[in-house]
């Protein structure tokens, strides 16, 4: 069903595997932060799904405001979101801090959670333009579906691993703030490493176009 030599293309080659590595951390998010919320600081899960609404519509604005210069800035608007989506998590480790002592509201959650959702509009559609731009186009069908794959499967591996990573830490005795803080810090690590495969993909980009 799929010609490999589809494979031969570097472009493609780097993103699935940015899209992979990224999906393996970013989709989790929104899953350890209600269980933080809920299962250790005792909010209901109405109040802990108000955490994503900010997130949301910081995505759906940058997805509008960016897609239509993607192939205006190539892999630049890739690395720039993935830099936005390691300080939102970074913030948010930090934040969680304040929540966990009292000083601040659980809320304030949403404010380094928002650059996350902002980070989408700069990484997810405009790295899927740039890996199908880059296929002939006889390829586009069966190149749209390998990266549909590469996406969800990092998505199904990441959301079960993080979580279970949390579970793993909490039931052997690991304070939940710890457990949250070390996740977070797995997910900033694998957004790194989508950012540096990002890094790559724009070096062969300067030298197929000479440099922008």
């Amino acid at each position: 069903m799929v010609d490999t030599a589809i494979f031969a293309n570097q472009a493609f080659r780097n993103g699935i595997l940015i899209v992979a590595v990224y999906f393996l951390g970013a989709t989790s998010v929104w899953i350890i932060v209600p269980l933080y919320l809920q299962m250790h600081l005792g909010h209901t899960a109405f109040e802990a799904s108000l955490m994503g609404v900010p997130s949301s519509f910081a995505a759906a604005i940058s997805s509008q405001a960016l897609g239509k210069r993607v192939l205006t800035y190539g892999r630049r608007m890739v690395i720039v979101g993935f830099g936005v989506a390691f300080v939102g998590l970074a913030g948010t480790a930090v934040m969680t801090g304040f929540v966990e002592s009292g000083v601040v509201a659980f809320w304030w959650l949403a404010a380094p959670l928002t650059l996350m959702g902002l980070s989408q509009g700069m990484t997810i559609s405009p790295n899927q333009t740039l890996t199908l731009n880059s296929v002939d186009p006889r390829f586009g069908g069966v190149a749209g579906g390998i990266l549909q794959l590469g996406q969800r499967t990092g998505a199904a591996i990441g959301t079960a691993m993080i979580p279970g990573i949390i579970f793993s830490l909490t039931e052997g005795g690991t304070a939940w703030l710890e457990a949250f803080i070390i996740a977070l810090t797995i997910i900033m690590g694998l957004t790194l490493a989508a950012m540096g495969v990002s890094f790559a993909d724009r070096a062969r980009e300067k030298a197929g176009k000479g440099a922008l």
